[in-house]
């Protein structure tokens, strides 16, 4: 808490057969605080996705802009 924190973060998620989160990559950041990206990364990884069509593995690209 207390920390300014600005900047653009792309995160690559693999996403399984039943939609949970095989792995998750940090891309490109502009944000300083390494500490931010981490509990963003952690929390995807507990994230719950509708299952892909034919049952396969997904991956989906997701850039965020983190502005405070």
């Amino acid at each position: 808490k207390g920390i300014a924190v600005a900047g653009a973060l792309t995160i690559q998620i693999a996403i399984g057969p039943e939609g949970t989160v095989l792995a998750v990559t940090l891309g490109r950041t502009t944000l300083s605080a390494t500490a931010v990206t981490e509990c963003i990364a952690q929390r995807v990884r507990r994230m719950l996705f509708p299952k892909p069509e034919g049952g396969a593995m997904a991956m989906a690209t997701v850039s965020l802009v983190v502005a405070r």
